[in-house]
């Protein structure tokens, strides 16, 4: 337990420096879109849609793979 603590505390550690130095606004064009955001909420945004994307990804193919295997 106190080595996931210690690696939980580093991992926010990090974060917080990307924060800090990545905090002043940006203008994101998508699009129509148009819009003024800090730049890690950007680079989280961006991030996390990722981090979806794969996952339903992942849950298509192992729900296809699972549905030829019960056949």
């Amino acid at each position: 337990m106190k080595f996931k603590s210690i690696l939980l505390l580093i991992f926010s550690a990090l974060i917080a420096i990307i924060a800090i130095q990545n905090a002043q606004a940006i203008e994101v064009k998508f699009l129509l879109w148009k819009f003024s955001a800090s730049q890690i909420l950007v680079i989280l945004g961006s991030f996390g849609l990722g981090l979806l994307g794969g996952i339903l990804i992942s849950m298509i193919r192992n729900g296809k793979n699972n549905s030829k295997d019960s056949d």
